[in-house]
């Protein structure tokens, strides 16, 4: 990942030409009225107070009625500080053409006339437009020319401001020395001529100029110290950078939390104030932090925001360092031809600058991008122009990229002595910089030595890059982004395990597999276990503004049904994608809003989040007739650990992981359709074969009833009770009870939760919100109550939003019967539909979405999801890419306290669906208490495969289609209320 240091490029003397204003005026003026000159000077005076508030519109005004009058009056030095105060305006507008022209023409009137007062403001700030249009050269002269004048003036002051803007642009171009020295030059003038404004902007540059080099520490220092000079001075634009500074530091720190805090208040502040280039840089910063978690479309589009914004100013540097960050992110989703076009594009106008610091980030990614296209001679001439580039930087930061790259490049060859060799030199400075470069370098190392055959070596260096990751995802306040981050770096875990294996050390290979899923479940658990009702976090306004319009979107998507003419129906195709794609986007919005909103609230908790409780602690877990079954999928085989209350056990089976893919897809697409068992048959047995048969060949499940399955990746999807063992021609739901898990470390930690807690008295509720337009639904609410005879039935319009979060908080035991919708581009929208409310708001519009359901308490024993898709995420819908499935209802049901989740993998039919309603509650009120049954706390789990075995022993309904899609994840406590309880209103 490419990530510039610095939020802005550096800030400038822009804002300090002004403090003298007032006093050079009448000095340099022509005798004129007394009244006019007055009202002149107090003009400027205004705007320079204006403009020092960053109020540039205010500022303009002022200034444009002193040109005025100057020019009425012919006084040449008041009408060229007015063409500097609006220049100046315009600029920091980022207007940056009508700038040029108002400071040339300044310029040119004080060349003609002789008038010298504003030379020096002129020529600064020429020099800070053509810095920001990418002309770092010209940039140079200009400041050159204005240091000259102000030391010739004896301007100590002037100086040194000159001396901070050519800092600036030696830093675009990679002459970080003379840009320290300079800087370090200029801090003790200011502190001597007491201008706090001054000495702030000198620390942040000096804070940039260390995240730049690679010292994100170093920064930090100086961007705290800056905060009070900049305060004191009342410098708002010095404030903005200082934060996005600060957001720059803590990511290159691996602190992405505090990163993104730091970033959004920067955005936000650069928003109020029409900063637009400042809300731009802020929103590529952001975008980076994304685009380091494997948040990669979310990435993408801030980038593309980004990049509009600097295509509207002007700004080709900045153009080009957003699209070589857009061309990882289409490398990273596996589109390496437009990667490769954007990255050149990228590299074209950075050297049309004079930019080599980027220069040499993007000749890196395209030398990778050749290396992984297989052009291997591409790949060695962009290595070797970096080889010869980053010397000339002379700092840390191009050290360690080049090194890196370098080890990628053996690595992907297998040359394991380049690898080492490459990263040996610079491993003092990985330790200095953060987990973010550290952890991968120190995977390279464990690669190659595993190569060798150092396995000690390579174990300790794959435990250091692991723990290095563990340290960054820890750094995460969201869910989403600690689930993406690990899913982005999966091979770092894959390799450990691997690594493990071949030692002979299963129990540490076990623990490291499930180590590496996506924890959101276990996240959200241990961080709202500190705090307790506490850590929830109310609703921004902004995400309350963007609810809303997203409130109002969806209201017009459903208008044109109503009222349209079917003759319109081409029209109102075009309105309902313009509609549906602003709705999209809206939704991206929000989900982006609540990423930032929860790393601000859960920064201080993140730390608590996810820890592994070990492998002792799982097998306590278990029942001694339980046996855990949790997969692991590496590119070219399968592993199975089977664990037990005594021991695990590691199976590996040889198949292509794209195999098992095409596989599990064709499994559900037969199954998942009524009347093609036929067809299905060869491919469950396959499937049995490779995830089963061998273990069950061994005896390892000798003995056992139940099995917690831990799926992985594609896994998820498969309807594991519909495998078939081709030797008995049974289903495995006819040997076994099932029972789903996110994670083996999930099963101590959602146990330890509810024994701790009370469990709700009150009794059952069955919902069913569209009795009309499905119809068996109602047979499924009888079915209910004859199981519960003094279950609450909530049907029709009752069954609104707010009646059924009621009940969801204060009920034992919930029936939905009732749609469940998938939303694949945004998970946290997916839903079970409801009675649409009377307010229309979305607290009661209708529609229960993941993003609402998380932020609920619920006690339920069981909730019980008897709708179209309501197990799935993102991936059941799309392709199997890691990392989608955070937001799943199931799983937003159990993080907000359910205690079990029945859901189901396809769309069921809605006679089905009452026929196995009607087994399983009949089943589940027969069941005898846990302590009686002989079983340890897994009565869910029972009942529902009793009532799939009824299914399949029924002739009509022994399709898979009718019962496998049922999937039932939690702990399997009881989910049987006291008879005679109701929920209360």
């Amino acid at each position: 990942m490419t990530r510039r240091s610095g939020s802005s490029r550096g800030l400038g003397a822009v804002a300090v030409w002004a403090l003298a204003a007032c006093q050079t005026v009448a000095r340099d003026a022509p005798p004129h009225d007394d009244s006019g000159t007055t009202r002149l000077s107090a003009l400027l005076a205004t705007g320079t107070e204006q403009y020092s508030r960053a109020e540039y519109d205010s500022a303009d005004g002022s200034f444009s009625a002193a040109l005025r009058q100057a020019r009425e009056e012919g006084n040449l030095t008041a009408e060229a500080e007015a063409l500097a105060g609006l220049g100046g305006a315009a600029y920091n507008h980022s207007h940056y053409p009508a700038a040029r022209a108002l400071l040339l023409e300044g310029l040119d009137l004080q060349l003609r006339h002789g008038v010298t007062t504003h030379l020096w403001r002129t020529n600064n700030l020429l020099g800070l437009v053509s810095f920001k249009e990418g002309r770092y050269y010209e940039a140079l002269e200009r400041h050159a020319t204005a240091a000259a004048l102000a030391s010739e003036a004896g301007d100590t002051l002037s100086l040194a401001k000159s001396w901070i803007n050519v800092a600036i642009a030696r830093t675009e171009l990679g002459e970080f020395h003379q840009a320290r020295q300079l800087l370090v030059q200029a801090l003790p003038v200011a502190r001597a001529s007491g201008d706090r404004r001054i000495e702030g902007r000198v620390l942040v540059n000096l804070g940039m100029l260390a995240v730049r080099t690679g010292d994100p520490s170093s920064a930090i220092r100086h961007l705290e110290e800056a905060r009070s000079a900049l305060a004191d001075a009342g410098d708002v634009d010095g404030e903005m950078n200082r934060l996005g500074q600060l957001g720059t530091a803590y990511a290159s720190m691996g602190e992405p939390g505090r990163a993104i805090a730091y970033l959004d208040t920067a955005l936000t502040t650069a928003r109020v104030h029409g900063a637009a280039q400042e809300a731009a840089s802020d929103l590529e910063h952001m975008a980076a932090v994304y685009l380091e978690a494997g948040d990669y479309v979310r990435a993408l589009r801030m980038f593309e925001d980004a990049r509009a914004v600097n295509d509207t100013i002007g700004l080709q540097d900045e153009i080009a360092f957003d699209l070589r960050n857009i061309a990882e992110i289409h490398r990273e989703l596996g589109n390496p031809e437009l990667a490769r076009r954007s990255a050149e594009r990228a590299l074209a106008v950075h050297r049309q600058v004079g930019n080599r610091l980027e220069s040499l980030d993007d000749l890196l990614l395209l030398g990778r991008l050749a290396q992984e296209g297989g052009d291997r001679k591409a790949a060695l001439a962009y290595h070797a122009e970096a080889t010869r580039l980053a010397p000339t930087l002379s700092a840390r930061t191009p050290r360690l990229a080049l090194a890196l790259a370098t080890a990628r490049m053996a690595d992907l060859d297998g040359r394991s002595g380049e690898v080492l060799r490459a990263l040996a030199p610079v491993s003092t400075d990985l330790e200095a910089v953060g987990a973010d470069m550290l952890w991968e370098a120190r995977w390279l190392t464990a690669r190659a030595h595993g190569r060798r055959g150092d396995l000690d070596r390579a174990v300790h260096s794959a435990r250091l890059a692991v723990e290095a990751l563990e340290r960054l995802r820890g750094q995460f306040g969201s869910g989403l982004l600690r689930t993406r981050f690990l899913s982005a770096r999966e091979g770092a875990y894959r390799d450990l395990v691997a690594l493990l294996l071949r030692q002979g050390r299963l129990e540490e290979a076990f623990q490291a597999a499930d180590q590496s899923r996506g924890r959101a479940l276990l996240d959200h658990l241990a961080t709202f276990s500190v705090g307790g009702e506490a850590s929830v976090r109310d609703l921004g306004e902004e995400e309350r503004q963007l609810l809303g319009r997203i409130d109002t979107l969806t209201a017009r998507l459903d208008e044109p049904i109503r009222t349209r003419s079917p003759m319109d129906s081409e029209g109102l195709r075009r309105e309902r994608e313009q509609v549906y794609a602003a709705l999209e986007r809206v939704r991206a919005e929000y989900a982006t809003a609540v990423t930032r909103a929860d790393e601000r609230h859960r920064g201080s908790l993140a730390l608590v989040g996810g820890t592994h409780p070990g492998n002792a602690a799982i097998r306590a877990a278990l029942g001694p007739e339980e046996a855990l079954l949790e997969y692991y999928l590496f590119p070219d085989r399968l592993l199975l650990f089977v664990v037990t209350k005594t021991k695990v056990t590691q199976f590996a089976e040889p198949l292509e992981r794209t195999a098992l893919a095409a596989r599990i897809r064709l499994a559900r697409e037969l199954t998942g359709k009524p009347g093609q068992s036929g067809s299905a048959n060869a491919v469950l047995e396959a499937l049995h074969a490779n995830l089963l048969g061998e273990c069950r060949r061994s005896g390892a499940l000798a003995g056992i009833q139940t099995l917690i399955v831990v799926p992985h990746g594609e896994l998820e999807y498969l309807p594991f009770a519909a495998l078939k063992d081709p030797n008995t021609g049974r289903y495995l739901v006819e040997d076994f009870t099932l029972l789903h898990l996110p994670s083996a470390a999930a099963l101590p930690a959602l146990q330890d939760r509810r024994d701790a807690g009370d469990r709700p008295t009150e009794g059952e509720v069955a919902v069913a919100p569209f009795p009309r337009d499905l119809p068996a639904t109602v047979a499924e609410t009888d079915a209910f109550h004859r199981a519960f005879p003094a279950a609450q039935t909530v049907t029709g319009r009752r069954a609104d939003e707010t009646k059924i979060r009621l009940v969801l908080s204060q009920a034992k035991l919930v029936h939905l019967a009732t749609h469940g919708v998938l939303n694949a581009r945004n998970p946290l929208f997916s839903r079970i539909e409801l009675a649409p409310g009377r307010s229309g708001n979305s607290e009661n519009d209708g529609r229960l979405e993941v993003h609402e359901i998380i932020r609920m308490r619920m006690s339920a024993s069981l909730v019980f999801l008897s709708g179209c898709e309501t197990g799935l995420g993102a991936l059941g819908a799309t392709s199997f890419n890691s990392g989608e499935d955070y937001a799943t209802l199931t799983r937003a049901l159990l993080a907000s306290g359910a205690s079990n989740v029945v859901a189901t993998l396809w769309r069921v039919e809605d006679r089905g669906a009452a026929e196995f309603a009607v087994r399983f509650y009949r089943n589940l009120a027969a069941a005898p208490p846990a302590e009686s049954s002989g079983t340890p706390d897994r009565i869910m789990a029972r009942v529902l495969g009793e009532a799939q075995r009824e299914m399949i022993r029924e002739r009509v309904l022994a399709d898979p289609f009718y019962w496998a899609g049922y999937l039932l994840t939690g702990t399997g406590k009881d989910g049987r209320a006291k008879p005679g309880r109701t929920v209360r209103s």
